[in-house]
Formats: C-alpha cells, structure tokens, sequence
C-alpha cells in the first residue's frame, strides 16, 4: 500500500510538471516591468548603476578566467574549470559561456539605455549617454580582446576581432563627441 501511495505521489508530480502551472520560463513580476523602470523620477541614473556592476561582472569572469590559464595561478583543489590549466579553452566552457553572455548583455544594456532609457528619460545627460557609447565600445572591446568570433547583435552574424575593434572605436568617438565632462 505504502509503495502505490509513493508512485501515485511521484506520478501526480510528474504530471504536474506538464501542465501550464509550472512554466519557469513566465516569471511575472508585478514590481519590475519595463513601465516601472521606466516611468521612474531620473530612471537613467539607476540604468548607469547596472551597466557599472556589469563592467565589474565582466572584469571577474575576464581576470579569474585569465589568472587561471595563466601561469599566475595553480588551479588544484577547486571547482573551477580544470580545463584552462592545460590551455584547452573551448567556447561551449561553461566559464566561456558566462563570460561572453556577460560581454553581450553589457552590449544590449548599453544599447537599451541609449535607446529607451534615454527617450525616458528627459534629464538624460549628454555624459550619461557618452557613458552608454563608452560601454557599448567596451563589449565590443571585450568582444574582439577574449575571442576569435562573436556576434554583434542578438540573432546578428558572426563578427570578427577586426570588426569588433571597429565597432568599438566607433562607440569611443561617439563617446569623445558626446563627453563634456573634463576628467
């Protein structure tokens, strides 16, 4: 008895995992919607603050993944990629994964911000949007410096170092046109 009693639990929780209820994949969340952001008193303030803590983001996968395929760093008795001490880097690593998916959402928030944050956004500054170029530059910096192709936009072909590189010039002098700030 006590073993159907199991197997009609596992079974109604299997078949449960089936059904609409539990989709993961449609988190609603009725505090965080793009009109919230949005329509927020000087919303690209706050947007410059996750674009800064993706640049930190992105310099601790770079330089732990650097230190690690380096001679810097013996990597015995940790969880991290054994991989990258033989200098066997692939780009289906999952460390590799996390870095270039963090170098494209800095790309996408960059953009985003230059986009719809900044119609938003009537106290936008010209600094602020020289920022948004500086860090749209620095993916495709990121882009071209840690990998021999990526794409330049969601969906987008594959680019080259050399295209990214001209990608990220264009961003800087952007930025340098925009900037008025003298630091």
């Amino acid at each position: 008895m006590k073993r159907f009693i199991k197997i009609s639990v596992v079974t109604a929780l299997l078949s449960m995992t089936g059904c609409e209820l539990f989709d993961p994949t449609e988190v609603v969340n009725p505090n965080l919607t793009e009109s919230a952001i949005l329509d927020t008193e000087n919303p690209m303030l706050s947007w410059i603050g996750g674009c800064d803590r993706q640049v930190a983001l992105i310099s601790n996968a770079s330089v732990t993944i650097a230190e690690i395929a380096s001679d810097n760093y013996q990597n015995t008795r940790t969880f991290f990629n054994q991989n990258l001490d033989r200098l066997n880097i692939l780009f289906t690593d999952i460390d590799m994964n996390t870095l270039q998916f963090a170098i494209h959402r800095l790309r996408e928030m960059a953009d985003y911000g230059l986009t719809k944050v900044a119609a938003a956004d009537p106290n936008t500054t010209d600094n602020q949007l020289a920022k948004l170029h500086i860090y749209k530059g620095l993916a495709s910096l990121f882009s071209a410096e840690y990998f021999k192709a990526l794409p330049g936009a969601p969906q987008g072909s594959v680019l080259l170092p050399a295209e990214h590189l001209q990608n990220a010039i264009d961003e800087f002098t952007s930025a340098l046109a925009l900037a008025t700030d003298q630091v």
